[in-house]
């Protein structure tokens, strides 16, 4: 790597010796210098002193550089000798042979000196890359930093930068992942190797030590490992000295390679030089923190990533929980609302079977009309707030199930939209997936109400798809329109009840009974959306794994005989109007107020069948139903009750209930209940 170099000034007088010297000594006039900034190669200068104009400059610039100056000094000039202080003064009529040995000399010197000044510059730029290392926590800035440095502080032409990955099959292997070159344009692309002796860098990541190559197309016979000329080849390039290192964590795992390629003294000139032996512990160091530094940066993002899923999972729980406060509230003004709505209800019911006045009856209907929907919205609600299943699960085949609800919405999306001049194509998209337990109806309703939503996102028209998909645990759904989409706000809140962006057309109730219907199925929603954009509602239905019974279907009840009925119930209207239903079928009723009244009628008269509220003061429903199956079995016992489906059927059949009326009611439920239970005792 060293060369002798010898710097004159062309016509002078030192010039002149220059014939005498061997050839060993490499002759540059002082025009090759780059001024100001200083000679290109290490070497010396040969000057007259004192001298003209061109070599008082030269002899600037070499002092200015460091690069050693031998002086040529007459008799006359000694006194320029304190003014330039030079590595050698000697008589212009020394012998070639001194004046050859002095310049060696000189050239060592120069070696050294531009040795230790290169080895202070990459000390002190091997600790401010540490610095800069241990600051950067994106991996790919990483990985970019140290292959860029590296070569910087070996003056390497090119180099490459390999990472140790684990497959999915739990092999180990090296991606590439960058390569920088100054000589030619790399077109590159990631791609992994084996971890082998089939190429340098698999060969380092195997074996964990240094490779230092001053030509890899001169490897020994007997190399352990083999270099590949493919890329070479390709790109019309000649690699020659190679660097590689491997990348350690603290522990010793070899987390990656740094391959440098072709060390230069000078960047611009072709000549490639072996790497210098100590180049190996300078890379050795880099390679050293850079090990550190990724393992770190790794464990960053692998932190960072659990941090999001922890934050995410927060987010669902205190909106599960939210969901589950407003579900409770919901529930409790629903039970209220029911209660007033039985009576409503049940008078209009009652009033019309009577028969009305036209004019009367018109008015009755309107406001029978106008309380069944008051009911059906408070059913919505309840819902919304059911947390368990009360009927039974089937097999649901869900890309059947997604083209009919297309089917059903057909008029929607295509007849009344080209009325309107707009144009919808909705699609079901994905192969056959396994089937899924749940009630076919609840679920078509969720996926009808997306459809129905993307289309109302989508007042210009457009398309909506149902991506049907599947893993080894769960039926996936992406339900995905071209709309308008959503805001952060309004996606965060869009299953909550009673919020809606739809204004007076919108109940804001739709997407929350949806979210409660897959909740109940032991599914998730997860929504994705942008303004402008569109969105996407991924739903996840686990797989059945069981064997389920076909859903059930309700029979009609038929007519059968008269009997006497207890109706037990603290509210005196929805009392009256339970009185008053059965009648027209010849059953006779009893009356009481509370359940002891209740337990003190079945003491003393005969009953058929016994009709009784939940909720009451003192002694509820339950305990009704309990004394009931102690002492009185075999009488048929029905709840009446504002909660709805929120009961569970098991735990209603332990306690000996036969059947449930849920409030508001019309007159043929509670018949047709009350004749079912006479004909079971009969």
């Amino acid at each position: 790597m060293s060369r002798s170099v010898v710097w004159y000034v062309p016509g002078s007088e030192a010039a002149s010796r220059l014939q005498e010297l061997p050839d060993d000594l490499e002759r540059c006039p002082v025009s090759e210098l780059t001024l100001p900034a200083g000679p290109q190669l290490p070497g010396v200068l040969l000057v007259d002193l004192p001298g003209d104009e061109a070599s008082a400059r030269a002899l600037a610039v070499a002092q200015r550089d460091g690069l050693p100056v031998v002086a040529l000094v007459d008799d006359g000039g000694a006194d320029a000798i304190c003014d330039q202080p030079c590595y050698a003064y000697l008589n212009p009529s020394v012998p070639g042979v001194t004046l050859a040995t002095v310049l060696r000399q000189a050239c060592v010197h120069a070696h050294v000196m531009l040795d230790a000044l290169e080895m202070r510059m990459q000390l002190e730029e091997l600790n401010a890359i540490g610095i800069g290392l241990s600051a950067e926590r994106d991996l790919d800035a990483l990985l970019e930093m140290i292959l860029t440095k590296g070569r910087e502080i070996t003056r390497s032409d090119a180099g490459s930068l390999y990472v140790v990955e684990t497959t999915p099959e739990g092999e180990r292997c090296l991606r590439f992942k960058l390569a920088q070159n100054d000589s030619v344009h790399v077109e590159f692309k990631e791609s992994t190797l084996p971890i082998s002796a089939d190429s340098v860098a698999g060969y380092v990541a195997l074996a964990g030590e240094i490779l230092m190559i001053d030509d890899v197309y001169a490897l020994p016979a007997d190399s352990p490992f083999r270099f590949n000329t493919g890329f070479d080849e390709k790109v019309g390039y000649r690699t020659t000295s190679m660097l590689v290192v491997p990348m350690k964590t603290p522990g010793g795992e070899t987390i990656g390679v740094l391959q440098l390629i072709n060390c230069k003294r000078i960047p611009t000139q072709a000549e490639v030089l072996p790497f210098p032996e100590r180049y190996r512990n300078l890379a050795a160091s880099l390679a050293s923190q850079a090990g550190v530094a990724i393992q770190n940066a790794r464990l960053f993002q692998e932190l960072g990533a659990a941090l999001q899923e922890v934050e995410a999972s927060q987010k669902q729980l205190v909106q599960a929980e939210r969901l589950s406060a407003l579900g409770e509230m919901a529930a409790g003004v629903a039970h209220d609302f029911n209660n007033l709505l039985a009576v409503v209800v049940g008078r209009a019911e009652i009033l019309l079977a009577k028969g009305q006045d036209p004019n009367v009856a018109r008015d009755i209907e309107i406001i029978r009309t106008a309380a069944w929907d008051g009911a059906h919205t408070v059913r919505r609600i309840q819902e919304f707030t059911r947390t368990r299943q009360t009927r039974p699960a089937g097999r649901v085949d869900i890309p059947e199930l997604l083209r009919d609800v297309v089917e059903l919405t057909r008029a929607r999306w295509k007849d009344e939209a080209q009325s309107r001049g707009l144009a919808y194509d909705v699609v079901v998209e994905g192969d056959s997936v396994p089937p899924v337990a749940g009630i076919s109806a609840e679920l078509r309703e969720v996926f009808m109400n997306l459809l129905i939503n993307g289309l109302d996102a989508m007042p210009g028209g457009g398309q909506f798809i149902f991506r049907v998909s599947s893993d080894a645990e769960s039926v996936i759904v992406a339900a995905e329109d071209t709309g308008c989409g959503m805001s952060d706000e309004t996606r965060r809140r869009v299953l909550e009840p009673f919020f809606t962006t739809k204004g007076a057309r919108g109940t804001g109730l739709g997407l929350a009974v949806s979210w409660g219907i897959v909740k109940r199925h032991g599914g998730t929603i997860e929504i994705e959306s942008t303004l402008g954009m569109g969105s996407v509602f991924m739903i996840r239905l686990p797989i059945s794994v069981d064997d389920l019974a076909p859903e059930a279907s309700a029979s009609p009840s038929l007519p059968g005989r008269s009997g006497r009925v207890l109706v037990i119930d603290d509210e005196m209207e929805v009392r009256c109007v339970l009185r008053d239903m059965p009648a027209p079928c010849g059953h006779s009723v009893l009356e009481a107020d509370s359940a002891e009244a209740g337990l003190a009628l079945l003491e003393s008269e005969m009953v058929d069948v016994i009709l009784t509220d939940i909720s009451m003061p003192g002694m509820s429903g339950w305990d009704v139903a309990a004394a009931c199956q102690r002492r009185f079995p075999h009488i048929p016992l029905g709840f009446v009750t504002g909660w709805g489906d929120r009961l569970d059927e098991q735990e209603t059949a332990r306690a000996g209930v036969r059947f449930i009326v849920s409030k508001p009611f019309a007159p043929a439920d509670v018949q047709g209940h009350v004749a079912d239970a006479l004909a079971s005792s009969d």
